[in-house]
């Protein structure tokens, strides 16, 4: 992108592009050098061996570059901004005062912090995007869904009525957004929906516990997938709760990691897959990790 990018009327701007391209050079040539010699070797270690330095050598680069950009745009902003106080106009003609403080910027200042209420997380409100936005369907129709679609629906065992899934959906999004509670939700869908559409109470939990720690996986996942936070958490952990519940499946997940580990890359598409929750009444979670975090961890690549 860097290629097509150019700033004529900002030097400094310009500036940066003009060192990516140059840096961007030097390492083409040098990758052309060594890929040429990694497919003459015929060996797949070499390939490998290949992509993992220029793909972290590139990664470092278009960092450098984001943050050179960054700079330079407070830069050019913070020039714009009106000095503190207002301009001297003592002992200037009376017209002349008036036409400079009519027409001078207002003296620049903080604005006030914000509001309790103005506040955002921004978890908690891709959790509650994720939740709002999913399709309501019968069990039939989501059980006929492949797995990637099911992260995209809505469903309750039992209910067939879309008005009465809708509902409840909209209930638990609701009930995230103010504060993820089991007892406010349980009064509140009942409110909304006839006493008998829950099998059990448990089936109510269920569907609370499942379809919340789904929105929040999500969630966080949307706020990952922000290319300024994805570069900084590209491992993830799995982490079952080891208790006399915990089925066997979910509780091996911890051991099919990166050498045998709980830590995996976070755009792995088994850990995508079996990203927690995966299940009903799934209690396992998934934290990101930096690369100094999944180093200490024991992985290999991370410490490279």
């Amino acid at each position: 992108s860097a290629y097509f990018s150019h700033d004529i009327h900002n030097r400094r701007a310009q500036g940066v592009l003009n060192r990516t391209l140059t840096a961007a050079k030097g390492l083409s040539t040098l990758a052309r050098r060594d890929l040429a010699t990694a497919i003459k070797s015929n060996s797949g270690d070499a390939i490998v061996s290949f992509v993992n330095k220029y793909r972290l050598q590139l990664a470092n680069l278009l960092t450098s570059t984001q943050m050179a950009a960054l700079l330079e745009g407070a830069v050019e902003v913070a020039s714009k901004v009106p000095p503190f106080g207002t301009i001297p106009v003592e002992g200037l003609p009376i017209t002349e005062q008036e036409r400079i403080l009519s027409t001078s910027p207002a003296p620049f200042s903080l604005p006030p912090p914000p509001l309790e209420e103005q506040l955002h997380f921004p978890t908690i409100d891709e959790a509650v995007k994720s939740l709002s936005a999913r399709n309501v369907l019968t069990r039939s129709q989501y059980d006929a869904l492949d797995a990637a679609a099911r992260t995209k629906a809505f469903t309750v065992a039992g209910v067939d009525a879309e008005e009465t899934l809708t509902k409840i959906r909209d209930a638990l999004a609701a009930n995230v957004e103010s504060g993820a509670d089991y007892e406010a939700f349980k009064q509140e869908v009942l409110a909304a929906v006839d006493s008998g559409t829950f099998l059990s109470d448990a089936h109510q939990e269920t569907v609370f516990r499942t379809n919340v720690q789904s929105a929040f996986s999500d969630g966080q996942a949307s706020v990952l997938a922000h290319p300024l936070v994805r570069s900084s958490f590209p491992y993830s952990t799995y982490d079952a709760i080891h208790d006399d519940r915990v089925r066997e499946d979910h509780l091996a997940l911890e051991k099919h990691g990166i050498g045998g580990t709980n830590v995996y890359r976070t755009d792995d598409p088994v850990f995508q897959m079996f990203r927690p929750p995966w299940d009903y009444n799934d209690r396992c979670s998934w934290t990101p990790i930096t690369v100094k975090q999944a180093a200490a961890s024991g992985i290999s690549e991370a410490a490279e």
